[in-house]
């Protein structure tokens, strides 16, 4: 039988290949529910029943489980699969007659397009580990400069500490200079280092310490950067306090080892407290208008073209949302407003399971569509994240899109005009904080007619007028 050596080759493996690919739904015609790879991030439904199927529903398709105008037919299946892939299903967006037929794409990257790059990842697995979070999160670290290259070669583990000294022959003593220990490297400074402990102990939330002292260095030092609630007692400014603590250990270190005294004889604690709260101090003296566009949840954007629009009298809505690491829920917030700052309507909701582009879809989504519901005809969106607006812009979808996104441009081809800008984070904080007034399981939308937040207008420098 001829072929091409191409075909020949993927014939061999062609069982490998099926594995990694998808449906992507758009109908939900063609696909069929249980035994179809359709929801990213899982298996077949098949394989989490939680009884033995009828015959009637083992071969139904996707769009045989809703109604046909966009809500599924829960009572169809929900007792045959557990809770966690119920907001699974909720998450994937439902399909619904008029959208696109269903097509397959590929698993190995968001979009669904094959690359030869993801094929080998899937089959080999990636050459290195990624670091590249945690690489970005240091580079945008707002502490002191030499305290963020400090952090740096920390995660490296090229601080000069006395076994590293000793390993390039410049000392032959390998111990600790503070506490005596036999060996001194970077996690003891840092950590486990009588006076390191003593510091951490006082600051870190008891159930937590264990796990603190005890975690690789770069997981150290990311989460202290980005998830302070987590792990300190008080978790304001803590990535500025954190950094300060760490580079004043090192001052301290030094200071011994090189019989130099420090001229500020206060503790390691006291010394990082001021060097935290005379950042503070400097920064907001240098750019006293950056705390108010900081607090400005978008009434003030910067962007002309939104401006230009808000004089013309459009309303304004700002979305966001956000995933859970531990268990990957999403939940969705948003405002709108009218062209002078007034408050319209708040909403949040608890998307289920899903990736963080998904959720800011259905951010974008849930807010447009409660827009509609009031009758509004001219309104700007915005969003902080780049990729869901492009994706809302594009002309055409990519193979992997997934099914929200269908929802979300049937909802911008209706008679309305609908602009959508991207914002900066730190201007879209109204939209967060409402995002974190959801609440799970349910998957009703929470309407608010009027700002929940106290000191509203003083608490987000909202101008009216």
């Amino acid at each position: 039988m001829s072929g091409s050596r191409l075909w020949k080759a993927l014939s061999v493996i062609w069982c490998d290949v099926r594995n990694f690919v998808r449906t992507r739904v758009g109908d939900g015609m063609t696909t069929e529910f249980w035994r179809d790879s359709w929801i990213v991030g899982i298996d077949p439904l098949i394989a989490y029943v939680l009884e033995r199927l009828v015959a009637s529903l083992e071969y139904v398709s996707v769009a045989a489980m809703t109604d046909g105008n966009g809500n599924w037919l829960w009572h169809k299946f929900e007792h045959l699969l557990p809770l966690n892939i119920h907001l699974r299903i909720a998450a994937a967006g439902c399909p619904m007659v008029g959208f696109a037929a269903d097509a397959e794409c590929w698993k190995g990257i968001v979009q669904g397009n094959f690359t030869v790059k993801s094929a080998y990842i899937i089959r080999c697995g990636p050459t290195v580990p990624d670091d590249g979070k945690l690489w970005k999160t240091l580079n945008k670290y707002r502490g002191l400069q030499r305290i963020k290259i400090f952090l740096w070669l920390v995660c490296l583990e090229r601080v000069m500490t006395n076994s590293e000294r000793v390993r390039r022959h410049i000392s032959d003593n390998a111990g600790c200079s503070l506490c005596g220990a036999l060996i001194e490297y970077v996690n003891h400074l840092l950590r486990w280092c009588s006076q390191a402990i003593g510091i951490w102990t006082s600051l870190i939330k008891p159930d937590f310490l264990h796990q603190f002292l005890t975690m690789n260095i770069k997981e150290w030092v990311y989460l202290n950067i980005t998830d302070a609630a987590r792990m300190a007692n008080h978790p304001e400014d803590w990535d500025l306090l954190f950094g300060s603590i760490c580079w004043n250990l090192w001052l301290e270190r030094n200071a011994v080892v090189f019989d130099n005294p420090l001229d500020d004889r206060g503790t390691v604690l006291e010394r990082s407290r001021r060097l935290q709260q005379q950042y503070l101090l400097a920064s907001s003296s240098a750019a006293p208008s950056r705390t108010w566009e900081r607090r400005n949840g978008a009434a003030g954007s910067s962007n002309n073209d939104v401006q230009r629009l808000l004089a013309e009298g459009w309303f304004q809505a700002n979305a966001d949302a956000g995933c859970r690491l531990a268990d990957g829920s999403a939940k969705c917030g948003g405002v709108i407003r009218s062209h002078d700052g007034r408050w319209v309507q708040g909403v949040a909701k608890f998307i289920g399971i899903c990736s963080v582009l998904e959720a800011e879809l259905w951010g974008a989504f849930t807010i447009l569509h409660a827009a509609w519901g009031l009758g509004i005809t001219r309104i700007v969106i915005e969003l902080d994240c780049l990729e869901a607006v492009r994706m809302i812009k594009l002309a055409s979808l990519p193979p992997g899109s997934p099914t929200i996104l269908f929802h979300l441009r049937e909802l911008l081809s209706r008679p309305w005009c609908v602009e959508v800008f991207h914002i900066d984070r730190e201007k879209n904080r109204l939209a967060h904080d409402l995002a974190k007034l959801a609440s799970g399981p349910s998957l009703c939308p929470i309407y608010f007619l009027y700002p929940p937040v106290p000191n509203y207008y003083s608490e987000y420098a909202i101008t009216i007028g």
